[in-house]
């Protein structure tokens, strides 16, 4: 376990007030809830989802906690957390033997999509035209649709995409 993942396990979530520059935090203990927070991203739903060990827990901006919808593979560690322009939840979670990404419906249906061998996503994006970005070692860029179809781009120069980003023109940027 690396340094990064440690301390995550200690970590609660915080709200840092946009207003307040001078870096007032409050914290929300999550881990009464048996939430270890890795990711978070804001949905489209007004909540902020936590990606976490084994689960994928929901709270709102006032830190109440909304509970957690626990994923089929308790030990395996939600590496990332995207909020999809179809409204639904996107997380990518990985063991030390296989990869997935998942998806959480407005009413809390899970699905997972086994990923191909070597695929383990860093980072993921929410793409226009129905599809999940996916960021890879080895300068893979995954696709995921909205349908769970799985595709890759793979690009010449090898780097790890551990972070993905659109810029104001619709430009992915890795």
């Amino acid at each position: 376990m690396n340094l990064l993942r440690a301390a995550a396990l200690c970590a609660s979530i915080a709200l840092v007030a946009a207003t307040n520059y001078q870096g007032t935090m409050v914290p929300f203990p999550v881990e009464r809830h048996g939430v270890m927070p890795f990711h978070l991203t804001a949905g489209s739903d007004g909540y902020l989802w936590v990606a976490s060990f084994g689960a994928i827990a929901r709270m709102t901006t006032a830190g109440e906690f909304k509970g957690a919808v626990q994923t089929p593979h308790a030990g395996d560690v939600a590496d990332a957390i995207v909020a999809g322009r179809d409204g639904n939840i996107w997380f990518a979670e990985s063991s030390n033997d296989v990869a997935r990404i998942g998806r959480i419906t407005r009413n809390g249906a899970l699905s997972e999509y086994r990923l191909p061998s070597g695929s383990t996503p860093l980072t993921l994006a929410a793409g226009s035209g129905g599809v999940v970005f996916a960021g890879y070692p080895g300068a893979t860029l995954g696709l995921v649709s909205y349908s769970g179809t799985i595709s890759k781009i793979t690009f010449k120069t090898k780097i790890d995409i551990k972070s993905l980003a659109y810029d104001s023109n619709g430009t992915l940027w890795y």
